[in-house]
């Protein structure tokens, strides 16, 4: 499999002198590009999503490892090359999401969220609903259309980390990468 967001930075420095001409103080030109391979894109209703997860009443988590309601959402891409039949999801990398504390399996609050004792749980809805953990990959894979679009669909839920949960809003991210066949 190769990832989606294989980038290479160019940078140099380019220098002109004409044979007889008179030379004025120089400069310098930076040159900077980022080149892909031929690769899926992420559609605008999906790059950079936001999931609503609803009201949760801490009623509902009734002890470490209660959750509340999955929350599907749908990641949809475009242009993805020809010779590619089916991509993957990844939560694996520097950028993307950070373990809960108290669970490793779950997904971490942001340090500005006033909820605590809670984590975020991430699931493939491709393979029977599996749990996708923070740094690895999804078990499934998904199926491109022929004309280069396909859907990740993933669903979430609030799980208790901890014995007490504190009610209040929060906010947690994880980054991903596509990787395609």
């Amino acid at each position: 499999m190769k990832k989606i967001f294989a980038t290479t930075l160019i940078a140099g420095t380019i220098f002109a002198a004409c044979g007889s001409m008179a030379m004025a103080a120089g400069g310098g030109v930076h040159l900077h590009a980022t080149v892909t391979a031929n690769s899926c894109t992420v559609s605008n209703d999906s790059d950079d999503m936001s999931v609503d997860m609803g009201v949760i009443s801490t009623g509902t988590l009734a002890g470490k490892g209660s959750e509340s309601a999955r929350v599907p959402f749908t990641i949809n891409l475009n242009s993805c090359p020809s010779s590619a039949t089916s991509v993957g999801f990844t939560t694996s990398g520097a950028t993307h999401g950070t373990p809960d504390a108290d669970d490793n399996t779950l997904y971490s609050l942001d340090a500005s969220s006033v909820a605590k004792g809670v984590g975020i749980a991430l699931y493939d809805a491709a393979s029977a609903g599996a749990r996708i953990l923070p740094n690895s990959d999804a078990a499934a894979t998904y199926p491109l259309n022929g004309d280069g679009t396909g859907a990740i669909n993933l669903s979430a839920s609030v799980v208790q980390s901890q014995d007490t949960v504190t009610g209040g809003e929060f906010t947690a991210v994880t980054g991903f990468s596509i990787v395609y066949n």
